[in-house]
């Protein structure tokens, strides 16, 4: 049986919410919502050790991004931008994803490039 993948969703805006319902419905994703800016939720973050975040970019965490992937190198942190309607995807590199689909399929490749290492 395949080990469920840890999300963790930060901020409290319907885009988040969407999201976090849309990872929800797949069975091999577990969302844990945290409510709060990446900046704030930090140190639930680090002890739920999920394999991905996903944050609204506009309340503010960009700074704990550099340090979460320090701390954690096959971390996938996901930055909702609403003004643009997009999601930046900070690992090593950008990728832009348009779909819930798209993103859960992203986290999923990663999470098991990450298990081949």
């Amino acid at each position: 049986m395949q080990k469920r993948l840890e999300v963790a969703v930060c901020g409290g805006s319907l885009l988040a919410a969407g999201i976090a319902a849309s990872l929800e419905a797949r069975g091999e994703i577990r969302v844990s919502r945290l409510g709060s800016s990446l900046a704030e939720a930090a140190p639930a973050v680090r002890m739920l050790s999920p394999q991905a975040i996903i944050f609204d970019i506009r309340d503010g965490g960009l700074a704990e991004v550099g340090t979460l992937l320090r701390e954690k190198p096959g971390l996938v942190l996901i930055g909702l931008e609403h003004d643009r309607d997009t999601a930046t995807v900070f690992a090593a590199g950008r990728q832009k994803v348009e779909s819930g689909e798209e993103l859960a399929r992203l986290i999923i490749v990663r999470q098991a490039d990450e298990g081949d290492r």
